[in-house]
């Protein structure tokens, strides 16, 4: 069956609702356009928390592809940006004092004029505090951040030169499984069935490394260990009394790393990964299960 869009669901523009299924059994996917985020759920189960949530956390991810000739006009541009910030408060400062001489300040910063008066406080109305969604997160980030530029262009594997023609590639997203105690997945690895925690609160978790995807042929691999070993099967399946059984294939083969978390929520605890590969597109399957 085709899924169709469910219109008596789609009253809000920030959401499109997806239904899958027939009368008796079906599943609904709620998409939310900003900021990106995904939600399925079973038909029969809507009152309680999804089965899957994917992009909840802010940490859904993907490089912009850049020109490595642009990259060294960066510092001008800045500088130029700098200088019309600068005019910019010059052209306010004017403004502000409507043309009078400053010639001093009073402690609390208002400006003391040549004809013997001083600035008014003007009055400003106390905005509503801005709630963070993580639509701004990305863009601040890429603002804030001091980039290491080694090996961003091309990287050297012993004779071996692997160019990238468009900088770094990398793509990444988060999944949460709600009330989920149990992930099993990510086979080729020296590991227990269940998956064990690589990163957790307060740095409590039993891995110290994410798991690893990645071909590879180990002789005499260690035990207990997040290491790649042979096949490359970006597969994770939870089982919850509560949510059932659900499931999601991350369709990337480069090499990949996935973190696991315990994130415990009003009472209850989730399960959460995050996938991070080096290049690619995000392609998810998600697996509702029963």
């Amino acid at each position: 069956k085709r899924a169709n869009i469910d219109s008596a669901s789609n009253n809000d523009d920030n959401f499109i609702v997806l239904k899958y299924g027939g009368d008796e059994e079906h599943w609904k996917l709620m998409i939310q356009i900003q900021p990106f985020a995904v939600y399925m759920f079973r038909g029969n189960e809507e009152d309680g928390p999804p089965i899957i949530a994917a992009g909840t956390n802010g940490l859904t991810h993907f490089e912009v592809r850049r020109s490595k000739e642009c990259s060294t006009t960066t510092t001008s541009t800045v500088k130029h940006i700098e200088q019309n910030d600068v005019a910019a408060e010059t052209n306010e400062d004017a403004d502000r004092h409507g043309g009078k001489e400053v010639v001093g300040y009073w402690e609390d910063g208002l400006a003391i004029y040549a004809d013997g008066s001083r600035e008014e406080r003007k009055e400003v109305a106390e905005e509503e505090e801005d709630v963070d969604k993580g639509e701004g997160r990305e863009k601040r980030r890429l603002e804030e951040e001091e980039f290491d530029t080694k090996d961003m262009w091309e990287e050297k594997f012993g004779e071996h030169l692997d160019s990238k023609p468009y900088g770094p590639m990398s793509v990444g997203m988060e999944l949460t499984f709600p009330s989920s105690k149990h992930l099993f997945g990510l086979p080729e690895h020296a590991s227990s069935t269940q998956l064990k925690t690589t990163t957790g609160i307060d740095g409590h978790h039993y891995y110290k490394e994410p798991y690893r995807l990645y071909n590879l042929d180990v002789f005499e691999y260690e035990l207990d260990e997040t290491m790649a070993l042979y096949g490359h099967i970006p597969l994770v399946v939870s089982q919850s009394t509560k949510t059932g059984t659900a499931g999601a294939f991350w369709f990337n083969p480069t090499e990949t790393f996935v973190d696991i978390e315990e994130a415990p929520r009003s009472g209850d605890m989730d399960s959460r990964t995050h996938f991070m590969s080096e290049s690619g597109i995000v392609d998810l399957f998600l697996l509702p299960g029963r």
